[in-house]
């Protein structure tokens, strides 16, 4: 079957700004007048967001690990603001602080290496349950469709058990080394962290602004450029970024 008109409608949104205060704000970023009976006055601003293109989605991951890349170079600096910014508060940080931050940046990609390590076995095929594959009955395809989903049940309990090993062997290390260490490594490991960090930034930023338009016929766009988009209110920008990674996910939705 294709695509339904209420499963279109899931790749565009719109919303309606709010200031930090919650009340609707109007095209000068005031908020609105409300009178005696509670009616507002004016029109609040909406922005309408829509899915963004291919080219707007490479170019948004092409931007965000440029920028991921120059904070790491920056952080290789023990000269630069960017390590002394990062690095003060772990000289100062509890062990239990320095084990949270060492296991996230070494698990940061700890889902895609359990899935390159753990090979995927192959589907079942229908002739093996049903005599007649281009006439199955009922009963054959539903053992058929049982063993698909048992097999992939497996593979999901693999990658997690894979997961958790790792998990476990990064504890056991570190619960043989003393504060000083701890804080060594953390330091080793700050910059992947950082980056990665930069990396979603700049990739959220670049993604919602190419995603706002002002017009329900999304012609007029809501900035002319990210740079515009980052030097908004980041009450605007939070609100901006939250619809967009909500209409990704009904749009995956749809695609699944």
């Amino acid at each position: 079957m294709g695509l339904k008109i209420a499963d279109l409608l899931k790749w565009r949104d719109v919303v309606t700004l709010v200031n930090e205060d919650g009340k609707e704000i109007g095209e000068d970023g005031q908020p609105l007048e409300v009178d005696e009976e509670g009616n507002t006055k004016g029109e609040p601003l909406k922005v309408y967001l829509r899915i963004i293109g291919d080219d707007d989605l490479s170019a948004s991951y092409r931007l965000a690990r440029i920028a991921s890349a120059a904070k790491r170079r920056s952080l290789e600096d023990k000269s630069s603001v960017d390590w002394e910014e990062a690095s003060r508060p772990i000289m100062e940080a509890k062990a239990e602080e320095c084990k949270v931050l060492i296991k996230q940046a070494r698990t940061s990609n700890l889902e895609a290496e359990a899935r390159a390590g753990v090979p995927r076995p192959d589907l079942p095929e229908l002739e093996e349950f049903a005599a007649d594959p281009d006439a199955a009955t009922l009963a054959e395809q539903e053992q058929f469709e049982d063993a698909i989903e048992k097999v992939n049940e497996d593979y999901e309990k693999a990658v997690s058990d894979y997961m958790e090993t790792r998990i476990k062997i990064i504890e056991d290390e570190l619960s043989n080394y003393d504060l000083k260490k701890l804080r060594e490594t953390a330091l080793d490991e700050i910059g992947t962290i950082l980056a990665l960090g930069e990396f979603y930034a700049e990739l959220f930023d670049q993604k919602t602004s190419r995603a706002c338009y002002l017009d329900k016929t999304y012609k007029e766009r809501a900035f002319d450029s990210v740079e515009e988009f980052k030097s908004a209110s980041t009450v605007i920008k939070d609100q901006l970024i939250n619809a967009y990674v909500a209409l990704e996910s009904r749009a995956g939705d749809v695609k699944n």
